[in-house]
This record gives structure tokens, C-alpha cells and sequence, in this order.
């Protein structure tokens, strides 16, 4: 009678995590399908704001990696048709270069076409369409389908799962206030019920080794990291710091570098970039420009004195990796 009520129990365990799965994941899809990144006139360089909700729209489609994507450019009407071409194209350029500067992604699986003014979504006489119709598209258009099964959610599961997450929550806090002695004891205990085989206890292992000066095994961290999650992009800035410190320590760069494009500074982060403007060349990153034929970014920045300065990098080596 007792073995009864615990299958019953359990059946019904069961139905309560398929119903949160379908309410959570309807038509058994957890990922969103498209994103919109909207543009300001005449620009193609992406806000904060939304690099954010292109990683967020990643993440979410984790579980379907590999992912095929499309990305399409628009504009408003100003300007002629073939400004506008150029336009578009720049934009949905600006956005694969995101789109991989963030995630270990194949560019073979990034399509990207501009439709110009084209299409437009919204009036072009009103400045409120315009702005709406300066935006990018990001469309998945393919995904695996060998996952997020109600099973594969069910037998996943970490029984220490929630309480490594809670430590590594902790030693982040930790890290975030600088105790790195309390930090390390909950990496350590972490450590002890399998925290180590999860990127984020890597990140923050790789972080610890950072602020210690030991940057090989940081470096070892952090790509360990983005191995386990290649989504980590607190990972990829870990190893673009590392990198953009050997540049400086290793005199690749001087104050004078990268003022032309014949002197461009080779990058293997996009994240490189703004580290040495912020850090190195002491600068403030104003507007970016790219060169998709040279494989080239060009920063407007400005100065302490109120002066600006332009400074040129070369990520060809992103797509490299």
C-alpha cells in the first residue's frame, strides 16, 4: 500500500513538472525567435542597451545550439538607395560581429543581407517610424532538436545543483567586494560537492588568479570556462584582459599605436578594444565605424582636454576564432 502511494505521488510529481514545462515552453521550444536592434540615423553602432537583448536571445536558444541565424539590415528612406544598401549592410555586419565577439559561434552560420529601405515596418514620414524602421532583424532559423525533452530536463538534474550555485553566488559577492580569502573558501566547497565541472566556478577561478597575478593559470580558467559554456562572455572578456595585458607588457602597443590603419592593433576580443581605450590609452569611446572589407574597427574617442582621437583595430583574428 505504501509502494502505491509513492508511485502515486511520484506520477503526479511528474505531471506538475510537464505542466510547467509547457506552460514555461510551448510547441517544446524554450528560445525566443527573433530579436529587433533599432539604430540611431546614419549609424550602425549597437547600444548597451541592446547587445544585451542580442545575448539574451542567445542564451535563451542555448539549449538548440548549433544555431543557424539570419540577420537583416534596415534603413529609413533618407538618403539614396544605394546609401541605404550600404547602410543596411553595415548594420547587419555590426550585428555578427556581436553576435561573435560574444559566443564561440561559426560565421558560416551567421547569414546576413541588407534590405535597405525596402521593407519598412512603419511610416518613413513621421520621425517615430523612421526610427522604427532603422533596426536589424535576428532570426533563428535553424535549430537541433535533440534537447529539452521533459526527460533530459528530469535526469540532468544536479542533486548539489542548488547548492553550488548558491556558494558560487556567494564567492562572486566576495569577489565583488574584494574578500578573497572568504571568496576561496566557497570555491573550495563548491569544489568538494562538483562545483568545478560548471564554467562559472572556472570564471571565478580564473578571476582569483587574475587579481593574484597569475595569469597563466587565469588564462587556463577562463578558456576552461568558455569551454564548458561557450555563451560565457564574462569568460571571453577574462581572456581579452589577459591578452590586452600582454599587449602593453610585451610592447605591442605604445601610447602611439593604432592611430592609422596602416598601425591598426590586432585584436583577438572585440573586448580588447575598449579595455585598452579605457585603460590604456587613457580615451573615452565615442562612436565606432567599421571597415568590413579591411576587417577593421575605427573609434572616435575623446580626451581629457576635450580633444578627440581616432584609434584603428584589426579583428581579424576574431573570426579566427
Amino acid at each position: 500500500m505504501k509502494g502505491k502511494k509513492i508511485m502515486k505521488y511520484n506520477f503526479i510529481f511528474l505531471l506538475v513538472l510537464l505542466a510547467i514545462f509547457i506552460s514555461e515552453y510551448p510547441n517544446g521550444q524554450i528560445g525566443k525567435d527573433t530579436e529587433m536592434i533599432y539604430f540611431n540615423t546614419n549609424e550602425f553602432f549597437i547600444s548597451d542597451i541592446y547587445s544585451e537583448k542580442i545575448r539574451n536571445l542567445l542564451l535563451m536558444n542555448k539549449p538548440y545550439s548549433p544555431l543557424k541565424i539570419k540577420v537583416v539590415g534596415h534603413t529609413d528612406d533618407v538618403g539614396s538607395s544605394e546609401y541605404n544598401f550600404n547602410l543596411g549592410r553595415d548594420r547587419a555586419n555590426s550585428v555578427k560581429l556581436e553576435i561573435m565577439s560574444m559566443f564561440s559561434f561559426d560565421s558560416a552560420n551567421i547569414y546576413t543581407e541588407s534590405k535597405g529601405e525596402d521593407e519598412p515596418i512603419a511610416n518613413n514620414l513621421t520621425t517615430e517610424g523612421r526610427a522604427k524602421n532603422r533596426r536589424v532583424e535576428i532570426i533563428i532559423t535553424e535549430r537541433t532538436e535533440s534537447v529539452s525533452s521533459l526527460e533530459d530536463l528530469i535526469s540532468s538534474h544536479d542533486p548539489n545543483k542548488d547548492r553550488i550555485d548558491q556558494l558560487l553566488n556567494e564567492a562572486d559577492s566576495c569577489y565583488q567586494i574584494e574578500k578573497y580569502e572568504a571568496m576561496l573558501e566557497r570555491l573550495g566547497k563548491a569544489k568538494e560537492l562538483g562545483g568545478d565541472k560548471y564554467s562559472e566556478w572556472c570564471l571565478l577561478m580564473g578571476n582569483v588568479g587574475y587579481v593574484a597575478g597569475s595569469y597563466s593559470s587565469a588564462r587556463e580558467m577562463f578558456q576552461k570556462s568558455l569551454d564548458l559554456d561557450s555563451t560565457n562572455y564574462h569568460a571571453k572578456r577574462g581572456l581579452a584582459r589577459i591578452r590586452a595585458r600582454e599587449q602593453i607588457i610585451n610592447g605591442e602597443i605604445a601610447l602611439t599605436s593604432g592611430r592609422d590603419e596602416n598601425d591598426a592593433i590586432k585584436i583577438d576580443y572585440v573586448a580588447q578594444e575598449k579595455i585598452l581605450m579605457y585603460g590604456f590609452f587613457n580615451v573615452t569611446p565615442i562612436k565606432r565605424k567599421t571597415d568590413y572589407t579591411k576587417n577593421l574597427d575605427i573609434w572616435t574617442c575623446g580626451t581629457d582636454d576635450g580633444n578627440k582621437v581616432t584609434y584603428y583595430f584589426d579583428f581579424t583574428n576574431v573570426y579566427n576564432k
